[in-house]
């Protein structure tokens, strides 16, 4: 049965269950967005500690999310759309995973 997560506490939790922790707001498209992020999904470490490759889900409102990997300056978009139920957000995980097989530099 899929949990409704239409409200921020059922995501956060949710999301949890997978390592996709809170992790503050950012932005981007020129929006706000609430970041989830997962160690697991962060690669490439830098000398002064931050990593070079990250891969972060990112919400907006109830249900706006989008997955973003972030290289450098510029990021590229994995997936966007509505996220309502758990179901809707295990979909997005399969989909991040297909896309983290595809890096070859990801296990660095």
């Amino acid at each position: 049965m899929a949990v409704d997560l239409t409200n921020n506490q059922a995501f956060d939790v949710y999301a949890a269950k997978f390592g996709w922790d809170y992790d503050n707001s950012g932005s981007y498209r020129g929006l706000g967005w609430d970041q989830y992020a997962s160690i697991a999904h962060s690669w490439g470490l830098q000398p002064d500690g931050t990593v070079h490759h990250r891969v972060v889900i990112m919400r907006r409102e109830r249900t706006t999310v989008c997955a973003v990997h972030f290289s450098g300056r510029e990021p590229k978009e994995i997936w966007s759309g509505d996220i309502r139920t758990s179901a809707d957000l295990d979909r997005l995980l399969v989909i991040i995973a297909e896309y983290m097989a595809g890096q070859r530099v990801w296990h660095e």
